[in-house]
């Protein structure tokens, strides 16, 4: 896997700079064309779909590896009262490129002036909040009882490359980092400009005298894009 992330300011387009404009000064009244821009890292669109690779590793007695591809689709409207979209988002999988799509599960997804928010398997997270600003911090895990997560943009407005995909601006928000003497926790998830998340990474073990590599119980999840259209 080739993952390339820039950070020469000259080579990025205008309309990059017009984003990170947004974020100087008082960000008391943000209007609804800055709410706009920030609003396509996570550009829910009808017919608009994502095709992952993923690597989902659980650790047990044994260590079982699966391999599989996943698709996200954007699949209609729910509502909108105007401040506030939501949407239907089918999951598909399938075990090798040369297999025939399956429908795994339905989410929902709803964007606001406050944010974006994902509901998997009937849990819901704040993904995003907005203006979308470095070092910004925020509960992405608020609608969860007793499961408090300080999400953070760790980077903003970057250019990234994964494999031979390029991505003029994207946002890392990290959403995890704990390591003691028995958890290992670490997660994001990366949004590109006009495309959505790219890439998801989470780890969460059980280990020993804060050592890593002696895993008792746990999961490793990492998930990449390759391919994104419109059906």
């Amino acid at each position: 896997m080739s993952i390339t992330r820039k950070n020469n300011l000259n080579k990025r387009p205008i309309v990059l700079l017009l984003l990170m404009l947004l974020v100087v000064g008082c960000q008391k009244d943000i209007n609804p064309g800055k709410i706009a821009l920030f609003k396509s890292y996570f550009p829910a669109k009808i017919g608009s779909y994502i095709v992952y690779d993923v690597v989902d590793i659980k650790f047990d007695v044994s260590v079982d590896t699966n391999r599989y591809q996943l698709k996200e689709v954007v699949d209609s409207l729910l509502s909108d009262n105007g401040d506030e979209t939501r949407y239907k988002i089918v999951r598909y999988y399938r075990p090798g490129v040369f297999d025939k799509w399956q429908v795994k599960d339905v989410w929902t997804c709803r964007i606001s002036y406050e944010g974006a928010f994902k509901t998997e398997e009937n849990k819901t997270y704040l993904k995003m909040v907005f203006p979308v600003i470095i070092g910004k911090k925020w509960n992405g895990n608020a609608f969860l009882p007793d499961v408090e997560w300080e999400y953070s943009y760790a980077t903003v407005h970057e250019p990234l490359t994964i494999d031979s995909l390029t991505f003029d601006s994207t946002v890392l928000v990290n959403q995890r980092a704990n390591f003691n003497l028995v958890e290992y926790e670490k997660a994001f998830e990366e949004y590109a400009v006009n495309v959505g998340l790219v890439r998801k990474e989470l780890i969460d073990l059980t280990i020993s005298d804060f050592d890593s590599s002696k895993i008792s119980k746990g999961i490793k999840f990492y998930q990449k894009i390759v391919d994104y259209g419109y059906e």
